[in-house]
């Protein structure tokens, strides 16, 4: 992990959500919401655990821990159709650094 010029980093952050589906066959889709997470200066945060809901065609929570990469892959479950979408993180917690908390969303 590199670190910038500035000390220690202090909170997590949300990077970003990339939302998508994943074709099961016969127009059955399930979703997927890859979220990233740094800290404040910029680095990759792995063991951070986030908190999410999935909305639209498919109403659900999710949760998973971050890679050493900062990201984390999110399944919903499978629907057809699955054309209306969106994912807002709503909680990250990691044992050394700030939580991040409110809402971040974004959809298909």
């Amino acid at each position: 992990t590199t670190q910038t010029e500035g000390g220690d980093p202090t909170s997590v952050q949300i990077q970003s959500i990339v939302v998508s589906t994943v074709n099961e066959g016969k127009g059955v889709k399930s979703g997927l919401a890859v979220v990233t997470i740094v800290d404040d200066l910029g680095n990759p945060v792995g063991g951070a655990f986030v908190s999410g809901t999935f909305s639209g065609n498919v109403n659900e929570g999710a949760t998973g821990t971050t890679e050493a990469n900062g990201t984390v892959s999110l399944a919903s479950s499978s629907t057809k159709p699955l054309n209306n979408l969106t994912f807002c993180v709503t909680a990250v917690t990691h044992g050394t650094l700030a939580d991040f908390s409110g809402s971040v969303c974004s959809s298909l």
